[in-house]
């Protein structure tokens, strides 16, 4: 811990820690980002590799982003009760781990639930990401550096299908699952040497309960309103399986509400 302590307070007299902070959370931020936009060019030779149909191989994607957007919100919450670092590097383990998994995939079925592991992570890490930086930062600078997260979000999501395109063309599909875990542990090193876990807030109410059950439910509301969204646009506003993705979003919202409201 002493060696640590000296490591910020050595890097601390040459760059001010709020753009230690940002400089940490856009490489995070863009690895997130990079890994969606890369691996969606990818599906078609992902799809013949396995020797099944693209509807099918879709769910990569849209398993990645409805893992993201249940626990975002949660991790987010126990970032507060455990500490957003501690949160944060533990989200890029999975993560890394998550990516590894996926470009070793031998069936198609293997490959999506890697990617609901590393989606997991990526929720951790997001979930974070923003709060860390409002914390760094004071109310003079934290539009800006708002503005600059946003703009590497934004590269993120451009260069990921141009330099996934390239990857799959000449190093096959998995060498995209292989460079954002690359992207991962470079951003995981990052964190670790950059981010001291009392300035970048949490943890300030570890002995509170975490809401397992608003947690859940509000998971259940968000991916179920997502999943009828997709279904419905992809095969019939009408299915049966929308209605029942809408029927359990409308009942797991309302009982989030009254859980939360009791």
């Amino acid at each position: 811990m002493s060696r640590i302590s000296n490591v910020y307070k050595n890097v601390d007299g040459l760059i001010d820690y709020k753009w230690r902070v940002l400089f940490a959370v856009s490489i995070g931020l863009f690895s997130s980002v990079f890994d969606h936009g890369s691996l969606s060019v990818a599906l078609p030779s992902i799809a013949d590799h396995f020797h099944t149909d693209l509807p099918t191989t879709q769910w990569v994607v849209i398993g990645y982003g409805l893992t993201i957007a249940a626990l975002l919100l949660p991790m987010g919450r126990l970032s507060d009760l455990l500490g957003r670092k501690r949160i944060y590097v533990v989200g890029f383990v999975i993560f890394i781990l998550g990516g590894l998994l996926a470009g070793s995939s031998v069936h198609v079925y293997q490959l999506i639930g890697s990617k609901l592991v590393q989606g997991a992570g990526s929720a951790m890490t997001q979930g974070t990401s923003m709060a860390m930086v409002i914390a760094a930062f004071g109310e003079r600078d934290r539009g800006k550096a708002l503005g600059l997260t946003m703009s590497v979000v934004g590269a993120g999501a451009v260069v990921g299908p141009a330099i996934g395109g390239f990857l799959v063309d000449y190093l096959g599909w998995q060498s995209v699952l292989y460079t954002t875990a690359g992207l991962g542990l470079l951003s995981l090193l990052v964190a670790i040497v950059i981010l001291d876990p009392v300035r970048s807030g949490g943890g300030e109410h570890q002995n509170d309960v975490f809401d397992w059950v608003g947690a859940a439910l509000s998971a259940i509301a968000l991916v179920s309103l997502l999943l009828a969204m997709t279904l419905g646009s992809r095969i019939n506003w009408v299915s049966p399986v929308v209605f029942v993705a809408l029927f359990w979003f409308i009942g797991s919202l309302a009982f989030f509400i009254w859980w939360e409201l009791r």
